[in-house]
């Protein structure tokens, strides 16, 4: 394996994807703005800076942990915990990535700086403290995705839509439980005593799957009120269309949870949604049907 390929993996250049979330606001936007190029770029950038400092927080995530990562089944083939890249090397480069993130920082405005330091603490407090505290966690873990979604918001200076918010809330808190109850079933089938530094035990997994896939259903739900709501007429011409989308949402839960009380999802849900093709379809029919929404015409998008 080339250097160049050990360090994209330890910036986890594969996670960007997970900042596409970041583009979410530009759905509540009026519909005679939404492809604006000027907004659209906005959002490129701020999906960049957040890539960037996604990537700081990952090596610093992984110093912490080395030690628990190198017993660690799958984690212990990161390139740290595996001895790819020293220690001092990441270290030189969080400095680096440090400089190009003050640098980022002052070329943004206030509130989206405030953002992304908001999500340096929590993830720094989350690794150091926060993860082994039972169901604290999975609310922060939720928070970070949520907290993508507000920046790209601030980014584009778009009100922040009360529905948006709520329906990410209970959606990521979902999947968040989905990675708790991964985790336990992991170590159930390695026979490990814990699971991997967490609090949660294998007699907690009825009620992560409870929770979880209730928190999943409610967020649905608010999308379906949401289409109800006089709000929609505002950002989309043709609302109908969106029903589609609460439907292939409610699949989608489906299939995630019937997937991970399977043992089919490897520890992290986002992850295995973006290797997973009825994901990737489902994916795709929600974006059409958005779009759907945004025009009414099929001709108008192509």
């Amino acid at each position: 394996m080339n250097i160049i390929t050990i360090w994209a993996k330890q910036l986890r250049i594969h996670h960007w994807l997970k900042n596409i979330i970041i583009f979410v606001p530009i759905f509540i936007i009026a519909s005679s703005n939404y492809l604006n190029l000027a907004i659209i770029y906005k959002l490129i950038i701020a999906f960049l800076t957040f890539s960037i400092v996604a990537s700081f927080v990952y090596i610093l995530n992984d110093l912490i942990d080395i030690k628990s990562d190198i017993s660690h089944p799958t984690k212990n083939k990161r390139p740290l915990a595996a001895g790819s890249i020293s220690v001092s090397s990441a270290y030189k480069a969080l400095f680096v990535l440090g400089i190009v993130i003050l640098l980022l920082l002052n070329l943004s405005n206030f509130h989206s700086s405030l953002l992304i330091l908001t999500y340096l603490l929590l993830n720094i407090l989350y690794s150091k403290y926060l993860k082994k505290a039972l169901l604290l966690d999975c609310f922060i873990l939720s928070s970070f995705y949520t907290l993508r979604i507000i920046y790209g918001a601030v980014v584009i200076n778009v009100p922040l839509s009360f529905w948006l918010i709520a329906f990410s809330t209970f959606f990521f808190l979902s999947l968040a439980f989905a990675k708790r109850y991964s985790e336990l079933l992991l170590s159930q089938d390695l026979s490990l005593e814990d699971s991997f530094g967490r609090s949660y035990q294998s007699v907690d997994m009825p009620f992560l799957s409870i929770f979880g896939i209730s928190s999943g259903l409610i967020s649905v739900l608010i999308l379906s009120l949401y289409i109800n709501s006089p709000t929609i007429f505002s950002n989309f011409n043709y609302p109908y269309f969106i029903w589609t989308v609460v439907y292939s949402i409610l699949f989608w839960i489906g299939w995630v949870w019937l997937n991970v009380l399977r043992g089919n999802v490897n520890i992290d849900p986002i992850l295995f949604a973006l290797n997973d093709r009825v994901s990737s379809l489902i994916a795709i029919i929600i974006l059409i049907m958005f779009l759907l929404g945004k025009s009414g015409n099929y001709y108008s998008l192509i």
